[in-house]
């Protein structure tokens, strides 16, 4: 075998080895789950947000891929997505015309359930529900809700005053009763009684009274 014969067969060789050779299409990193979420209040449509996910290739530099967010159907606004579902891919083509890509779904969903105290409407594993604000609780966010301080003021000021309220206040004090038969008009034998300057018994008894669902306290003396 002559050396353009050995030329010409070394050449075939190299040129099978080359068009052999496989590179891999782009590869994306950290493409985002499916998404779900609410429509925004009295909306049919809802404002979405990810982390954009990476691309790399074995062969071209990043600056070097053509890239391209793909939505299906297309958006009227970025990042504004109407009720429904949305595909939304990425793809990257590397200068072997290589293709790679990334996707994943948006889906809006319009919540009906009415929240209470600037609750919001949410859809968690499709079962309607509100979240509430820190301050309120239930179902619909209709229960106002109760710092500890205040609780524990309200609870000794409810003691107190069911004590107050239960049993009343009482107390004993003596005075003198020394008067003139002009001033009280006491038959002879009481003026007898009360001319001595001796001291009698009187009670006091603070009471409580409901008026027009206010809560009021009388006081009473009795001899």
């Amino acid at each position: 075998m002559n050396a353009n014969m050995m030329a010409l067969l070394h050449y075939i060789m190299l040129t099978l080895t080359i068009s052999n050779v496989y590179t891999a299409p782009p590869v994306w990193s950290n493409c985002p789950s499916d998404i779900e979420q609410n429509t925004e209040p009295n909306s049919n449509q809802a404002s979405v947000t990810w982390t954009v996910p990476t691309v790399t290739d074995d062969t071209t530099p990043q600056e070097g891929l053509v890239t391209f967010v793909i939505y299906n159907p297309a958006l009227a606004i970025q990042n504004v997505f109407l009720v429904g579902t949305t595909e939304v891919r990425y793809t990257a083509t590397d200068t072997d015309t290589e293709v790679g890509s990334c996707s994943f779904m948006v889906t809006v969903i319009v919540c009906a359930k009415q929240c209470s105290n600037g609750g919001t409407c949410m859809v968690n594993n499709g079962v309607e529900e509100c979240k509430c604000p820190n301050d309120f609780a239930g179902e619909n966010c209709e229960s106002p809700l109760i710092s500890i301080d205040t609780a524990i003021g309200l609870f000794f000021a409810g003691i107190v005053i069911g004590l107050f309220v239960a049993a009343g206040v009482a107390f004993t004090y003596k005075m003198p009763t020394k008067k003139k038969r002009a001033e009280t008009g006491f038959t002879s034998e009481q003026d007898a009684h009360t001319d001595t300057g001796e001291l009698h018994e009187y009670k006091t008894t603070i009471e409580p009274i409901r008026i027009d669902n206010d809560m009021y306290m009388t006081v009473k003396d009795t001899v």
